[in-house]
């Protein structure tokens, strides 16, 4: 709204409002590895007094009435001492030089990096027809919406909140969510000229949601291990299967017909072989360990909400016995057990034979 203040200057801004999202690639390499998840917490909840006493204040300013260890103003439940403190503890940054406003936050790189030459190099390309290793990082810090706090006044700005003795903040900040996922972390695919394929794949990710609403912090880890191996066998014969017969030798062009297929002493062809088609051997592992924590900001307590370790296993061989049917048997195996006790364990587990009849 705008009226004219009367003093000649114009008009004058009574009530601005900003409302928005904001999202930016970011970087929490530096305690993703290492560091234990109950650590880091209690790393977090302390660091909030240094930023208390780094926020600026109205000269002559004490402590907090509320709690002694705090800046009067900034204690330990407000706004602009928790985000700062979230952001440095969960990215290593030391929190006497980090920033106070998540808002001028620098882009960060992320990447994704691909070798597809190894097998050009001179030990591999004698095997090898082919490799490639892969490796790529991800990591986006998102304020999902913020909005004014209509209760500020910018004339005002040291103006203490009845209830906490807290300043009130421009910006209120509803949730903080920094997420970061190693998609792969290492990633292996080779084929070896004797068509022998291998893929190794290990994944890490992590989501951090910050609730400035209940003061609550949703902590969800997940590593990944996926492991593939194939491999195709030509010309492979079923014993029970009878196959067409294929010259073994090139014919000689002056020999007669019944010369060339004359049976040797013991009954058989000379050149004529069994000829058999492929085989499909494939064999996929893959182990799973996902947990969610919830924490509350000064409550001693450490909740797994959901998660549950998973194995996979998965094997199979395809034939094909003609141009029209094809064989396949298969096993699979799942294995899931919940990190909570609100489910309980699961086991799957399914094979057989199938055939495939193709109508032509």
């Amino acid at each position: 709204f705008f009226k004219d203040d009367g003093s000649g200057k114009g008009f004058q801004h009574l009530a601005p409002t900003e409302v928005g999202t904001f999202n930016i690639s970011y970087l929490g390499i530096n305690t993703l590895f290492g560091k234990n998840v109950d650590t880091l917490y209690n790393q977090f909840e302390r660091n909030r007094a240094i930023f208390s006493a780094r926020l600026p204040n109205q000269t002559g300013s004490g402590a907090h009435p509320n709690d002694p260890n705090y800046t009067e103003g900034y204690g330990r439940k407000n706004q602009n001492v928790i985000v700062p403190a979230f952001l440095a503890t969960y990215t290593g940054i030391n929190p006497t030089v980090a920033g106070l406003n998540i808002f001028k936050t620098l882009p960060r790189p992320n990447w994704t990096l691909t070798y597809a030459g190894l097998s050009k190099l001179p030990f591999f390309k004698e095997f090898l027809t082919g490799a490639t290793i892969r490796h790529s990082y991800v990591s986006k810090l998102t304020v999902n919406q913020y909005n004014s706090d209509l209760f500020y006044n910018p004339d005002s700005v040291y103006r203490l909140k009845p209830l906490t003795n807290d300043y009130y903040s421009r910006i209120e900040i509803p949730n903080v969510v920094m997420s970061e996922a190693f998609n792969p972390l290492i990633g292996i695919d080779f084929k070896t000229k004797g068509d022998l394929q291998f893929n190794l794949d290990y994944s890490r990710a992590r989501m951090l949601s910050l609730n400035m609403i209940d003061y609550q912090l949703i902590e969800q880890n997940s590593k990944e291990l996926t492991i593939g191996f194939g491999w195709r066998i030509k010309n492979f014969t079923l014993p029970f299967v009878k196959q067409k017969a294929q010259p073994r030798t090139k014919p000689n062009p002056n020999a007669t017909p019944d010369a060339a297929n004359a049976p040797d002493a013991r009954g058989r062809k000379k050149n004529v072989t069994r000829k058999g088609n492929d085989l499909n051997l494939k064999f996929d592992l893959s182990f799973r360990d996902d947990l969610t924590n919830q924490r509350v900001l000064d409550q001693e307590q450490n909740v797994p909400t959901r998660g549950a370790k998973t194995l996979r296993f998965s094997n199979g061989a395809d034939y094909e016995l003609n141009d029209r049917v094809t064989l396949r048997l298969f096993f699979d195996y799942n294995r899931i057990i919940p990190a909570t006790q609100e489910s309980f364990p699961i086991t799957t587990a399914k094979g057989g034979i199938t055939f495939r009849l193709a109508l032509k």
